[in-house]
């Protein structure tokens, strides 16, 4: 019924592995065009929507649509166990199992998970142009997330006002407010490698601090859970740019491009708190 390859299973294990604290148990989607999972948290609050498209796979045989129930504590075990493999090949010959094979240069391991039966619906968010677009480097996302969290609060408003935007956080230990301009700000920090022979070299620092405030309209705030972002957190790592996207009365989205080559993404949805006007 289906059957793919994979060359990347440390990729696989990250992706899967940054849900974690969010999900429990998902509905993973196999599609002609790929593999999908569109799952709310437990408090209803966030959203994880997951595209990996058909040609990040080295071989992606499909047969028909399945929907397979998965523990993510569970699956997140065994793709660990494989991470390090050359390639994870993923299939599904009956509606019970799936069958997850690591393949290295010494030995070839085949795993049959059990699948669930659980009841979901296939989420779809509605487009929507947004009043704030806000393209972070991993960086500078984890820093505001840090610096927010040791002021004490479980909360950060994002605040739109004059073409600016702002993070504001009032904790017990203090309050902070983080602002950033219209525009783009890149930290040209470098690192020097010093090679066999003597010679040494500069590079770019792997954790660039870098941003881009492409549009910032309206005069509106809203208030979102440290928590939930502080996991969101985990994801950002698997890319080189985290844009967030924030308008009046509707959940901030981050979207994750993992290839841009083919679409594959990961797109975070988190609801604001309801506030007393």
């Amino acid at each position: 019924m289906f059957r793919a390859i994979h060359k990347n299973p440390k990729q696989l294990y990250a992706i899967f592995e940054s849900f974690t604290g969010l999900l429990s148990d998902f509905c993973l989607r196999v599609k002609k065009d790929g593999l999908c999972m569109n799952e709310m948290d437990s408090s209803h609050v966030s959203m994880i929507l997951l595209e990996l498209n058909e040609d990040d796979f080295e071989s992606f045989e499909y047969t028909q649509d399945l929907e397979l129930g998965i523990n993510l504590k569970n699956l997140v075990s065994l793709l660990k166990v494989g991470k390090e493999s050359k390639c994870i090949e993923l299939s599904v010959d009956n509606e019970d199992e799936l069958g997850i094979s690591f393949t290295s240069s010494y030995d070839k391991k085949d795993y049959a998970l059990k699948l669930m039966d659980i009841e979901t619906n296939e989420l779809q968010p509605q487009d929507m142009d947004y009043h704030c677009e806000f393209d972070v480097s991993p960086n500078v996302f984890g820093n505001i997330i840090e610096s927010s969290i040791v002021t004490g609060t479980d909360s950060i408003k994002a605040k739109i006002s004059g073409g600016k935007l702002k993070f504001v956080s009032n904790g017990d230990l203090g309050n902070l407010t983080q602002s950033f301009d219209r525009g783009s700000v890149t930290d040209n920090k470098k690192i020097i490698i010093k090679h066999k022979s003597g010679e040494k070299t500069k590079v770019p620092h792997p954790k660039v601090n870098a941003y881009t405030l492409h549009s910032c309209s309206g005069n509106f705030e809203l208030d979102f859970s440290l928590k939930i972002l502080e996991h969101f957190k985990k994801a950002t790592h698997l890319v080189d740019s985290v844009s967030i996207n924030i308008s009046p009365s509707v959940p901030i989205r981050l979207d994750l491009m993992l290839n841009d080559d083919t679409g594959s993404i990961i797109n975070l949805y988190l609801a604001p708190k309801i506030t007393d006007m």
